[in-house]
């Protein structure tokens, strides 16, 4: 599902909420405006932070090989 932040308040929601209720059309309009904008799907999130969190593990076990200086 495709989902949108708001960049500048826009009606009850605050700069930076995940917008909803709004029909195609006021989505396609508050885009142009620069009113909101795209966000990437939680799927997409879980994947990037996962990823993070394993690439800081990854670094974490080779600073431990490394520390007795042979």
């Amino acid at each position: 599902m495709t989902q949108y932040k708001a960049t500048s308040p826009i009606g009850r929601f605050a700069i930076g909420d995940i917008v909803s209720d709004f029909s195609d059309r006021q989505i396609a309009i508050y885009i142009n405006q620069g009113l909101i904008k795209k966000v990437a799907s939680t799927d997409d999130a879980t994947k990037a932070s996962t990823a993070t969190t394993t690439d800081q593990v990854d670094q974490t076990a080779d600073k431990d090989k490394n520390t007795d200086g042979k």
